[in-house]
């Protein structure tokens, strides 16, 4: 019984380890693509995709897509094709490539909320 334990915990654990991986290093991920949203119209739109979806706190993410929106030009910016691809999950990199979130997982899976956190952290590039 303690061989079936042991390997049990040893199979969550290299589980664990590998997911971990993935999701410091999304952007390398065969099939992923770049993370990293072109414009800031788009990027405010992801940011509202993931404060929809529970993905990212409300405060921080909500205070980065409003200034994200200001910057791109107001209100006209969240009425554009960019923003409503964004607020639909899709990441629109400079060079047109796309990645669409809801592609990496489950909402609450670690891969979307990474995703999520490293377009924040972009956010401010576009400032």
């Amino acid at each position: 019984m303690k061989s079936r334990i042991s390997i049990a915990v040893a199979g969550l654990a290299v589980f664990a380890a590998v997911s971990m991986a993935q999701a410091q290093d999304l952007n390398s991920m065969p099939g992923v693509g770049s993370l990293t949203p072109g414009n800031a119209s788009n990027a405010a739109g992801v940011l509202q995709f993931c404060i929809n979806h529970s993905l990212l706190k409300a405060g921080d993410a909500a205070s980065m897509k409003d200034k994200l929106i200001a910057k791109a030009g107001g209100a006209d910016a969240a009425q554009s094709d960019a923003f409503r691809d964004g607020a639909s999950g899709v990441v629109v990199g400079s060079d047109g490539g796309q990645v669409d979130l809801t592609k990496l997982g489950s909402l609450e899976s670690d891969l979307m909320q990474q995703a999520c956190s490293s377009v924040l952290q972009h956010a401010s590039s576009l400032l």
